[in-house]
């Protein structure tokens, strides 16, 4: 008998996202029968759009489900008994036939299985095989089955195809939107008409103002300064890897990623300055930056500074040996995921109204001051870890009013003395600290100052992967919210409830 890809309609629930990547699902209710059909009615979802607010979102989703009922004949003689793979179709005069045969007996695929209606050149039954047999979606070629979507270009919205399922979802990485970018924040891809810049200092020829792929910029900041005046609200910026040295700057209220090449290194040393800012420090803009990929080094009063801006979103950025402090949040919601924070001067500072998560991420041997600073903001880490070599007085977090919630993460430190002093709203649980402070709150495991080196494949260095019998295993409790990947992008265990290392590593 052939098995058949049922297709069952899905509704997702946009209205929670989560900026971690997870997606909420509703599935509508299923029979697995072969006759199931695309264009399930829906009721709209709400959901955020492009200006922040709830709107409505109709959406159908429809996904393969390999799981489906086997196919048995539904016309014809019960005499067909069994049908073997070959003919797999029981014909009205009672022989078993493919779907070729099914013609000379004056019925169809369509009348015998519903669910798969066209007859392929093979003998069997299947739900497509060009775009125009799909009444609702689009024709999956591999499969042969009608779906939502192959790419993102097919879903309504500006929403992500997930390669998977063939269905329309919320992005959650920049790679969800292959012709653009995604608005993190929101889950949507930026829109087709937006504008692309490229940036390359190797190219033999780059210049100022034209940054096309032909003839690419010199300097990020030259593409930030040519897509000022230019039309759209969307921008993304390429770079090639090399070292750039120009402070970049997004003072406009637009959306721009900037997706940096393996290596792209920013060597920007302009003292008392930032080497990247959004925002001006002044009245509010509705700016927002995502940053992927870019290493940091240099000098200057920050490497990275949102000041009065919308949104500041870093995945896989390293800051590492930067003579300045490594990121401020002032009145901006800054996200950092799977990023590095190593052997800086300064740590991260959650200023007034600035917002900082944290999520799968490392803060390490900062040298002066505080590794995480709350002064009057709000700090929220999740799965990741902060160590300190240094015995600095209130070293690892130090808080001045605002917030500091801590959960399924890392705060240690090897030196004597108190390294959490926080004058705020401060919980933590699920997680491993050296810290009475943090000893109170639920599910926190304290562990002694002289055995934090050992938990670690390599502490004094700052390789924070845990040792083999790490007290940091089993602490963190992985929820349905939760990154399904840590900071190498190594699973996480993605059912709800389930124990999990706490920090940014799982063991290898």
């Amino acid at each position: 008998m052939i098995t058949a890809h049922g297709l069952i309609g899905s509704v997702l629930s946009f209205a929670c996202f989560s900026p971690t990547g997870q997606t909420s699902a509703t599935t509508a209710e299923a029979s697995g029968d072969a006759s199931t059909t695309l264009g399930t009615t829906v009721e709209p979802t709400a959901g955020p759009t492009s200006d922040g607010t709830t709107g409505e979102l109709p959406v159908t989703v429809t996904s393969i489900d390999p799981t489906a009922d086997t196919l048995t004949p539904t016309t014809g003689s019960s005499d067909c008994g069994q049908c073997p793979d070959s003919a797999p179709y029981c014909a009205p005069d009672g022989q078993c036939v493919d779907c070729l045969g099914l013609a000379a007996q004056g019925t169809s695929c369509h009348e015998v299985t519903p669910g798969l209606p066209i007859c392929d050149p093979g003998g069997l039954c299947v739900g497509c095989l060009l775009p125009t047999d799909c009444s609702t979606g689009v024709c999956d070629l591999e499969s042969k089955q009608c779906v939502e979507c192959n790419v993102s270009a097919d879903c309504p919205d500006n929403v992500a195809c997930d390669p998977d399922t063939h269905t329309c979802m919320r992005c959650r990485e920049h790679s969800d939107c292959p012709e653009s970018a995604c608005e993190l924040d929101l889950g949507s891809c930026f829109p087709k008409d937006t504008k692309h810049w490229y940036v390359d200092i190797k190219t033999m020829g780059c210049q100022g103002t034209v940054c096309s792929l032909d003839t690419p910029c010199c300097e990020i900041q030259q593409a930030f300064t040519a897509l000022v005046p230019a039309p759209g609200d969307y921008h993304v910026v390429h770079v090639e890897s090399g070292e750039y040295s120009v402070p970049v700057r997004l003072e406009i209220a637009k959306r721009v990623a900037l997706l940096a090449g393996p290596k792209t290194q920013m060597l920007a040393a302009v003292a008392g300055q930032p080497s990247v800012r959004v925002g001006t420090g002044g009245p509010g803009i509705d700016a927002k930056l995502y940053i992927a990929g870019l290493q940091f080094s240099g000098l200057g009063d920050v490497a990275v500074n949102c000041a009065q801006a919308t949104v500041a979103w870093l995945d896989d950025v390293t800051v590492s040996t930067f003579v300045g402090n490594s990121l401020y949040a002032t009145g901006c919601a800054t996200t950092i995921r799977r990023s590095r924070f190593i052997g800086n001067l300064g740590g991260l500072t959650a200023n007034a109204a600035g917002q900082i998560h944290l999520e799968n991420s490392i803060v390490s041997g900062i040298t002066t001051g505080a590794s995480l600073l709350v002064q009057g903001g709000a700090l929220d880490l999740d799965y990741s870890t902060v160590t300190l070599q240094d015995p600095v007085p209130g070293g690892l977090l130090y808080c001045i009013g605002g917030s500091a919630a801590i959960r399924n993460s890392v705060v240690v430190s090897d030196e004597d003395g108190d390294q959490v002093e926080c004058n705020a709203i401060l919980t933590a649980a699920t997680s491993v600290t050296s810290e009475t402070e943090l000893a109170s709150n639920l599910g926190v495991v304290i562990i002694p100052s002289d055995t934090v080196a050992e938990q670690f494949v390599g502490y004094a260095a700052h390789d924070l992967r845990p040792a083999p019998e790490s007290a940091l295993a089993g602490v963190a409790v992985w929820e349905a919210e939760d990154p399904p990947t840590d900071i190498d992008r190594l699973a996480r265990p993605n059912t709800p409830g389930s124990p999990d290392f706490a920090g940014a590593h799982v063991l290898e």
